[in-house]
């Protein structure tokens, strides 16, 4: 090699980082931590839930289609809430 690409070779190492950048995560670790167990006990003790429900729309904006599913819904959820309670009764 040339005496002027090894030079350029020397200033292009010259300029790479020295190892790993100091990064401490402990911080950013024990903050994380903390907002899952506030959470977890919000959740626990039914101040939050798990995940937001949207607003729902009013029945009245409610198509024919979304009324029937609705209807439909709700007539398994009131089985399935009749059988639990024969399986509880028995």
């Amino acid at each position: 090699m040339t005496a002027a690409r090894l030079k350029r070779i020397a200033a292009l190492e010259a300029r790479q980082p020295r190892g790993r950048p100091n990064f401490d995560p402990g911080p950013a670790a024990i903050a994380l931590l903390q907002w899952f167990v506030a959470n977890h006990e919000a959740i626990e003790t039914a101040k939050a839930c798990r995940l937001p429900a949207p607003e729902l729309e009013p029945e009245s904006s409610w198509s024919p289609a979304m009324f029937e599913a609705m209807r439909h819904f709700d007539r398994l959820a009131a089985r399935l809430a009749t059988e639990a309670e024969r399986e509880a009764a028995q």
